[in-house]
């Protein structure tokens, strides 16, 4: 695979067409963004959410900015997918969420992220020609799954964002033929498994896992006991010459090419966030150099020890490629 991969960024709730247009300048090759309209959050409020984000401002909820971030992706030639990635859709949150996906795909969506794969095949039978992607919250971790998953009408299957490089290999070297794969690059790692987490992340409490996995890491995989650790690494989290830390979560620039050759066609950008330009700036200047490989990518991190380290790695296997 030679044509590099395409860089896919979240948008949150306030973003305006002028921000998401500077996205698309900086590298951005596709969007995706979630949207909760006033039905929705008048019935169950954004606590009860179609798409694993349960804070207002992380969600669409006006149909005037959706259609306006819509039509400047459309200029900017920019696809969008809608996240509809709840682990468990129930009739009746299919029932009050299929009318607002009939718009949301009218006013120019192109894809809708799904994690329960009992929406695959209404989804196909009601947008025949629409990408369904596999969110990484579905769990997908081996080949069977993939196939089985493709077979309901999948497009594209996204890593779960704690799967190791070396676990995909069998995934992509025996997968069907035009199915896209996605990876996670930079941003919001999960503490723990995000297929098998049914905390609502993102309200910023102190007890907010998702939130505190730098600070803390709360539990060590493997490990019976589960016993609480002291915050890794606090010098470096608090050192502000560490911005890439504090503020990007982790890293896996390194890896970007290793995917590429073996077959991931997209690598995501994850949170919704405002650290989305600086990491699509970080990202896209990688890209044009993946020639140079991991000491490129680590000069872009100005933190060298942080690297070395490998505890911000989204792939440490490959930090020493």
């Amino acid at each position: 695979m030679s044509t590099p991969p395409t860089i896919v960024v979240g948008l949150h709730g306030q973003t305006e067409p002028e921000y998401a247009h500077a996205l698309a300048e900086a590298g951005a090759g596709e969007f995706f963004l979630g949207y909760v309209p006033e039905p929705w959050w008048k019935r169950w409020g954004f606590e009860v959410s179609p798409n694993r984000r349960y804070r207002q401002n992380q969600q669409f909820i006006e149909r005037t900015r959706l259609e306006a971030v819509l039509k400047q992706a459309t200029r900017d030639g920019i696809p969008v997918s809608l996240t509809f990635n709840e682990h468990f859709i129930t009739q009746d949150m299919w029932d009050a969420a299929l009318p607002f996906l009939k718009d949301a795909v009218k006013l120019g969506v192109s894809a809708i992220i799904v994690a329960d794969p009992g929406v695959l095949l209404p989804l196909r039978s009601e947008f025949p020609g629409l990408g369904l992607h596999v969110s990484g919250d579905a769990g997908v971790t081996n080949p069977r799954a993939v196939e089985w998953l493709h077979g309901l009408g999948a497009t594209r299957v996204i890593f779960p964002r704690e799967l190791a490089y070396g676990d995909m290999l069998p995934i992509l070297d025996d997968a069907p033929e035009g199915l896209e794969f996605e990876a996670f690059v930079m941003g919001e790692p999960c503490v723990y498994d995000g297929a098998r987490c049914f905390t609502e992340h993102g309200y910023g409490f102190s007890c907010d896992f998702c939130n505190n996995h730098i600070r803390k890491t709360l539990f060590r995989r493997g490990e019976s006991s589960g016993v609480p650790l002291d915050p890794p690494d606090a010098h470096w989290v608090d050192d502000p010459r560490h911005w890439a830390v504090r503020s990007l979560g982790k890293c896996g620039l390194c890896a970007i090419g290793p995917l590429m050759t073996q077959g991931v066609s997209h690598i995501k950008i994850p949170g919704r966030a405002s650290q989305a330009m600086a990491t699509t700036t970080l990202v896209a200047r990688m890209l044009r150099h993946l020639n140079e490989g991991a000491p490129f990518a680590r000069g872009l991190l100005e933190a060298p020890d942080v690297c070395s380290s490998k505890t911000f790695c989204y792939y440490p296997e490959l930090a020493d490629d």
